[in-house]
């Protein structure tokens, strides 16, 4: 029905998958001191978002580098959070 769709496929502390077309893209999880998991999925949707929005030409590497930015720090904190983008920028990984 979309076949240029992309698609998000997150696996918690295994990272998450890009896929779009023929493309894949594996980013790693990146480490943190866990506080709380919860809202993490949602936190890396909204990451992704917030990269496809802010830069429509699809970079496939940057928007996963984001969204798992986003699971990483909202995993950080207790209960669900949704970090700020320069909460992202600090990140190794």
């Amino acid at each position: 029905m979309a076949p240029n769709a992309t698609i998000m496929l997150t696996r918690g502390a295994d990272g998450l998958t890009l896929l779009q077309s023929d493309s894949v893209v594996e980013q790693p999880a990146f480490r943190v001191n866990v506080a709380d998991t919860v809202g993490c999925g949602d936190a890396a949707m909204g990451g992704w978002i917030a990269a496809v929005l802010a830069e429509p030409q699809p970079d496939l590497v940057a928007q996963a580098r984001v969204a798992a930015a986003a699971a990483a720090v909202s995993a950080s904190h207790a209960g669900a959070y949704a970090p700020l983008r320069q909460e992202l920028e600090g990140l190794d990984g």
